[in-house]
């Protein structure tokens, strides 16, 4: 079967879009400053010192720049992240600066290149999948080179159902030009994904996503992903600014396991 149209008629379509996006920045901008700051420069600091591990096969080169990441794709894609544990109370806040250097488009019909923050998170109640539906796991902002030269920036949830299936749920993607700056924010049990161009100093929302009960932040992980065929995706990595209330240190979420986006 071959879909070629989707209409949808209702009297209002919420795509999860802050409507008051600069009463909203304002609010999270004014939250953040009273929390305690993690401040990760990879300038400055080894992945070591950072307490940085990685996982993955890719060039990775740690200098006065940044820690700098190559992905070359081959007959597979090539995935490489920088992960982070942490451990943090329901309201955080976590961004990263990184420059892009090189992002080639896919080509037609395989995986994109990407680049993306994933926030890992836990719930710290019992969760019922009859009841509630979803037990989410993960936040992640992705960007994504097309076949056709478009960068698209997406926000998306991943959770489990009922089985324990993995369910990958994306709430809104908007086009951007080139981006260098990411950020995931949790308040008053809502998710917030946000970002910066290069040339801009304003943060903007992609979307918002309601959460059914608060979640604590587990971990911080930075993927670069290179499509198959030569395809190559370098990022420079700079600066994680990790916000919140630190909650005692220990291993979260042995039971589900890192996952870049799924092909």
């Amino acid at each position: 079967v071959t879909w070629t149209k989707l209409e949808i008629r209702a009297a209002e379509v919420d795509f999860l879009e802050v409507a008051d996006q600069g009463k909203t920045l304002t609010r999270l901008n004014e939250l953040r400053k009273q929390q305690a700051t993690e401040l990760i420069d990879l300038t400055r600091q080894s992945l070591g010192d950072a307490g940085i591990f990685t996982t993955g096969s890719a060039e990775l080169t740690s200098d006065q720049d940044g820690a700098t990441v190559t992905a070359r794709g081959v007959e597979s894609p090539s995935r490489f992240a920088l992960m982070k544990r942490v451990a943090l109370a329901a309201d955080f806040d976590v961004q990263v600066d990184f420059e892009i250097l090189r992002l080639d488009p896919c080509f037609l019909r395989q995986p994109s290149n990407e680049v993306e923050l994933q926030e890992r998170m836990e719930s710290p109640e019992i969760f019922d999948p009859k009841t509630e539906g979803l037990r989410i796991y993960q936040a992640t902002i992705i960007l994504r080179h097309s076949e056709n030269g478009r960068l698209d920036l997406t926000s998306r949830v991943v959770g489990l159902g009922r089985g324990d299936k993995t369910i990958y749920l994306p709430i809104r993607s908007v086009p951007v030009k080139m981006p260098n700056q990411y950020r995931i924010a949790q308040h008053d049990q809502t998710l917030y994904f946000l970002y910066s161009e290069k040339g801009s100093p304003e943060s903007r929302i992609i979307a918002s996503y309601p959460l059914q009960r608060p979640l604590k932040a587990s971990g911080v992980n930075l993927w670069t992903i290179a499509s198959r065929d030569g395809r190559v995706a370098t990022t420079c990595w700079k600066r994680v600014l990790i916000r919140g209330a630190n909650l005692r240190e220990r291993e979260l979420f042995q039971r589900i396991p890192t996952q870049p986006s799924p092909r």
